[in-house]
Parts: C-alpha cells; structure tokens; sequence
C-alpha cells in the first residue's frame, strides 16, 4: 500500500489495456534514498470497489537525489506513450 504523508514525494498513474499501473515514492533520507512502492491492477469486472480485480504489490529502494528518482521513473511512466500517465501530487 501506498503511504500518504509529509515524506511523499510523487505519486503515478498510468491506465494500460484492461489494467492499471500506480506508484508513490517516499523520502527515506532527504537527496539519497527513496521507498518506491508501486502495483499492477488487472481488471476482471467494471466495479471500482469490492472488485475481483487482481492487483500485484510491489516494493523497492531506490537511491539517488530526489531529482534524479523522481526523473526517472516519470520517464519509464511516460514510455508508454499509447497511454500517457496521469501525474498526482506536488512533483
């Protein structure tokens, strides 16, 4: 799950065909380490909630200034140029 707090720094959402990607990175160490949490969401019904989707949780650290981490996964968002992503939050 995606923590929303002061130490939040990014949050994506990218639609894709009959699925869903989100992700949020959180400030570990200010300008060197970074939580980046993210899932896939595959669609099985049209419910937003109490849903039979599947969704597939992921987590990983990532080092780097905070230009850098943010940089980078907003270029790996945008990749999928069929779907552009949906930017949220104050980056």
């Amino acid at each position: 799950m995606i923590v929303i707090d002061e130490k939040l720094v990014g949050m994506w959402q990218v639609g894709l065909p009959k699925s869903d990607w989100l992700a949020g990175v959180r400030e570990i160490v200010p300008e060197e380490k970074y939580e980046l949490v993210y899932r896939f969401r595959y669609y099985k019904d049209e419910k937003v909630f109490e849903s039979q989707d599947t969704k597939n949780w992921y987590k990983a650290e990532v080092t780097g200034s905070r230009h850098y981490v943010i940089s980078s996964i907003r270029a790996w968002a945008w990749s999928w140029r069929a779907w552009p992503p949906v930017r949220c939050g104050n980056v």
